[in-house]
């Protein structure tokens, strides 16, 4: 149905653009508007067209649903019996003479060492200590006075010169009688040198000597005792003890054996099965029928008026409806 309108609007169309004038340019130009001057005053164009729809029969096919029964081969499954074999193990008791591990226990003699402690009499070298007096040389310092003659100035002040005194300056001022002695005017001349007395001192000073001293020493002597040392000595013993012995012995013993014997059994098996089935199908049929549709058609052209020739050429102006503006 679609078709058949679309091929008659299609040919509506190519009997328009037949019955029209021919147009050599868009918006109605011409292709000679530059080729000479307008002239003359009229123009064969048409000055609007104009398109009438008239009623048409036109035959157009609408699709058609039918039902029809049709023989075909269906494939259907079903379940039949079918015997099969099969193997079992079945078991079967039965004698068997077999040998046996058995443990018997007997009586064993076997030696063995023991350590015994044992006292003996052993002799060791055992050190003592000895306290010994030896004389032995030290060597000591001692403080001793020993005589000494020295200058005694009998001028000076208290004995002891009035300048520097010296170790024994008091003591010359402490026998200043023992100074005066010698001298009967020691200090009459001032300018005559004093006169020199000499006096004895005793004057401490240290004195090294060697002297024997006693001396006790610890020394260690080594000397020979007997004394009681306990040993380890190995001595073997007899004993008897219980052993385990396998002993083995021939028995007869019930044995299960597997024997395997075939059966028979049936079981269920999908088979398939080509049958004939009618069943309906559907198809589609094509029905023409006739209907009546609107077609285009161009009207009759009417002459355009004519306008007032140009006072310029053409190719200067714009050519609209087939005349110079």
């Amino acid at each position: 149905m679609t078709r058949r309108l679309l091929a008659v609007a299609v040919l509506g169309a190519a009997a328009l653009l037949i019955s029209m004038p021919n147009a050599s340019a868009f918006g109605g130009r011409r292709g000679n508007a530059g080729a000479a001057p307008c002239n003359t005053g009229c123009d064969t164009g048409c000055a609007q067209q104009t398109v009438n729809y008239v009623d048409q029969k036109v035959t157009s096919y609408r699709p058609e649903w039918k039902t029809k029964k049709v023989e075909v081969n269906v494939v259907n499954y079903t379940y039949v019996d079918q015997k099969y074999t099969y193997y079992v193990n079945q078991p079967v008791n039965a004698k068997q003479k077999v040998k046996v591990c058995q443990y018997v226990q007997t009586n064993e003699n076997y030696k063995y060492m023991v350590n015994t402690i044992v006292a003996t009499k052993q002799t060791v070298k055992v050190a003592q200590t000895n306290y010994v007096r030896t004389k032995e040389k030290r060597t000591v310092c001692e403080t001793v006075c020993v005589p000494v003659q020295v200058p005694c100035n009998p001028c000076a002040n208290n004995g002891g010169g009035g300048g520097r005194q010296g170790l024994f300056a008091r003591l010359c001022g402490h026998k200043q009688q023992q100074c005066n002695t010698p001298c009967a005017n020691p200090c009459g001349n001032p300018c005559a040198p004093p006169p020199v007395v000499m006096k004895t001192v005793m004057q401490r000073q240290l004195v090294r000597r060697e002297v024997e001293v006693d001396v006790v020493k610890c020394v260690p002597v080594y000397v020979d005792r007997e004394i009681t040392v306990n040993k380890c000595v190995p001595v073997q013993k007899e004993g008897t003890r219980v052993v385990c012995r396998p002993v083995w012995t021939e028995k007869e013993v019930d044995v299960v054996n597997y024997v395997r014997v075939a059966k028979e059994g049936t079981r269920k098996v999908c088979q398939p099965v080509n049958v004939k089935q009618t069943v309906e199908q559907r198809y589609c049929v094509m029905v023409p029928y006739e209907t009546t549709v609107k077609v285009a058609v161009a009207a009759p052209c009417a002459p355009a008026p004519c306008a007032q020739p140009c006072a310029t050429p053409c190719a200067q102006q714009v050519r609209r409806g087939g005349c110079c503006q």
